[in-house]
């Protein structure tokens, strides 16, 4: 009896110890998310007028869908999931032009209506001052194609704001809600022309705040005086915050558009934006319990295995679809590029599928990144575990060790496992993203280095059983998983399951939750066999699908994911270019993100695909007999007797977000 008393106070005590999440306040009275295109600083006006979009897609998609739904489109590096970086925003006419990429930035989308990207930088006389004594020449030489970075000044470059805020971090790590402003805006002067200048610079002048006026342009009546006299002072740069205010009341004075009245798109020039020294919004990430032995749940388990395999169509055979992707990749380019997104996933398909040439030169390369890297007080990055993740399952599938990588600056070696999982000062800062992808490399080291034991140690901020907790508690009512909002995510759900799926048969809880998990997928799943994201098919979800099922043991063919007669491969084959590649979009041009993604969706291209337990190892690596015993024992044992490990535990979580 004293041993479950003491139990049950350290709970309590832990779950004290939780910290409340840190948002930045939205603008209030507004439903959905209010996002804006600006080129204020050149002259140019709205390229996006002010419009809103619902807070449950990813914030860096939306963007890049926003573009292509208004005639242009994005270049970008990073992936529209992490590290995001607005490159350019180009002429929709003219994607055929860079084929799929300018100035190694990838292209997403072809806009279905192209509109043509002309402009002549007219730079108000006021900044105009300002650039000149700051050091910044100006170039206002017509630009055609594209702008972005560099372009204009040396300055030159895409910032965004949220709610006045200026991260400086992606837009993929931002989580929104409904009632935030978001403002893309063009900067001439790295954001100090915009009010959103780095710690270590200064803002060229006062800006005033203009969110909440940006959000209600959005819905006003455009064709009333006080729409017109709106648009003016949110495009001048010197406007008082006075000023602003009056506007505001005045464009609420005058109501919302009638249900004849015409829309016309706002084409005034201007110029100007906002600065705030409010804190960035912070995903949640609470305390989770101790142990994955939580209240059973009402309902029966729904094991991945209770719908039986349909024979109504039979999966394509992978060889043909796979065809000789991997031959049209230029593996010295990847190593060139080691330790970036694309590489590092590119490299780790070659090596499961056993065709990379150059695993000791990728590594070689990686190691000397980290390296470097590691000299910084950020190391791999300030908010982002993933970056550990990612180069971690690089290192391990180019059969390398990654708890023992080359040294820190103190000449200490480099534990890429400890530094990104068990020991990250705060896994579920950038979301579910960094519980997914820490438990997934935690397993894939485990089966790499043929552990007999858990690789966790005791001393460890973080349990193994804490990461499975953390994920199943952020599951949706809908049963899928999401980085924000209410609706389920077709890429999270899927990468959830692969974190998840194999501990299913040991915990009730967890079956549950996979069944769950995998019914909302195949909800997600089009008629054409992909996987959609807002309604429109996704290559990369549907890459991640299938990886999902083959964590689970269930075949391709399995009835929840043949739709129409199709199955989730009939669907990537819709990407699928003329010589071989995959596009992000269908009759696109080839993408390296999304065939970084194929290459391990269906690498080995042989068997029945299923059960691998992780896509993420060379493919002798096979998980060892007693796999799931020793995986699953040390959560177990945190049932009877570990809970006084956590009396004298480091605890960080929630807070400030920064991706």
């Amino acid at each position: 009896m004293k041993k479950i008393l003491s139990i049950l106070l350290i709970l309590l005590l832990l779950a004290a110890l939780a910290l409340p999440m840190q948002v930045l306040a939205a603008p209030t009275g507004a439903a959905g998310v209010t996002w804006s295109v600006e080129l204020f600083t050149i002259g140019g006006g709205y390229l996006v007028a002010p419009v809103q979009r619902t807070a449950a897609q990813k914030p860096a998609e939306a963007l890049l869908r926003l573009l292509t739904a208004s005639g242009y489109v994005g270049y970008y590096d990073g992936t529209p999931q992490s590290g995001f970086y607005l490159a350019f925003v180009g002429d929709g006419t003219q994607t055929k032009k860079y084929q799929g990429r300018a100035n190694s930035a990838a292209l997403y989308g072809t806009p279905t209506a192209p509109k043509t990207l002309n402009i002549t930088p007219k730079v108000p006389a006021p900044l105009k001052k300002e650039l000149a004594s700051h050091g910044f020449a100006l170039d206002e030489q017509a630009l055609q194609g594209r702008l972005g970075e560099y372009q204009c000044t040396k300055g030159g470059g895409w910032l965004f704001s949220v709610n006045g805020a200026f991260p400086s971090t992606s837009l993929a790590d931002v989580q929104l809600k409904d009632g935030d402003v978001v403002r893309v805006q063009f900067s001439l002067a790295n954001g100090a022309d915009i009010g959103g200048a780095t710690p270590a610079a200064n803002n060229f002048y006062p800006v005033a705040h203009k969110d909440q006026l940006t959000r209600a342009l959005a819905t006003a009546d455009k064709n009333t005086a006080a729409y017109r006299a709106a648009l003016s002072c949110l495009q001048t740069l010197d406007a008082t915050q006075t000023q602003v205010d009056a506007a505001l009341s005045a464009l609420q004075a005058a109501g919302t558009p009638t249900a004849t009245a015409t829309r016309p798109v706002p084409t005034t020039v201007g110029e100007c934006h906002e600065s705030s020294t409010q804190a960035l919004p912070s995903s949640a990430s609470t305390t989770p319990p101790t142990s994955v032995s939580l209240a059973p749940t009402t309902s029966a388990p729904t094991t991945p295995s209770s719908i039986p395999a349909t024979t109504e169509t039979t999966a394509p055979a992978v060889p043909d679809l796979f065809a000789d992707l991997w031959t049209l990749i230029d593996e010295d380019e990847i190593v060139r590029q080691a330790g970036t997104a694309v590489a590092d996933w590119t490299e780790i398909g070659l090596a499961r599928l056993g065709v990379a040439q150059k695993t000791a030169a990728y590594l070689a390369a990686l190691l000397e990144y980290v390296q470097a890297r590691y000299k910084e007080p950020d190391k791999l990055s300030a908010t982002k575990a993933t970056e550990w993740h990612r180069i971690a399952l690089a290192v391990l599938a180019c059969g390398g060790d990654p708890t023992h990588f080359g040294t820190d600056a103190d000449g200490q070696p480099i534990d890429l496992i400890a530094d990104g999982t068990y020991n990250h000062p705060d896994l579920g800062k950038q979301g579910i993203n960094g519980w997914i992808w820490a438990l997934i490399t935690l397993d894939a080291a485990a089966v790499a280095q043929e552990a007999s034991e858990d690789n966790v140690p005791e001393n460890a901020r973080t349990t193994r059983g804490e990461i499975i907790v953390s994920i199943l508690d952020a599951q949706l009512p809908d049963g899928g998983f999401a980085l924000s909002g209410d609706g389920a995510d077709a890429d999270i759900t899927a990468m959830a399951l692969q974190a998840l799926a194999p501990y299913f048969t040991n915990n009730k809880r967890i079956s549950v939750a996979v069944g769950n998990a995998l019914t909302c997928l195949s909800r997600l799943q089009s008629a054409d066999g992909d996987l959609c994201v807002d309604g429109v098919g996704n290559p990369e979800s549907t890459c991640q699908a299938i990886m999902a099922l083959r964590t689970a043991a269930i075949p391709l063919d399995d009835a929840r994911f043949v739709k129409n007669g199709h199955t989730l491969l009939d669907g990537l084959s819709l990407y699928r270019t003329a010589d071989g590649g995959f596009a992000h979009t269908r009759d696109g041009a080839r993408d390296v993100l999304t065939e970084a993604q194929v290459l391990l969706a269906l690498t080995p291209p042989q068997g029945d695909m299923t059960y691998e337990f992780t896509v993420y190892l060379p493919p002798e690596k096979d998980p060892p007999n007693d796999w799931r015993f020793f995986v699953v024992l040390p959560v177990m044992v945190l049932l009877g007797g570990a809970a006084g490990i956590f009396l004298h535990k480091k605890r960080r979580r929630g807070c400030a977000m920064n991706n």
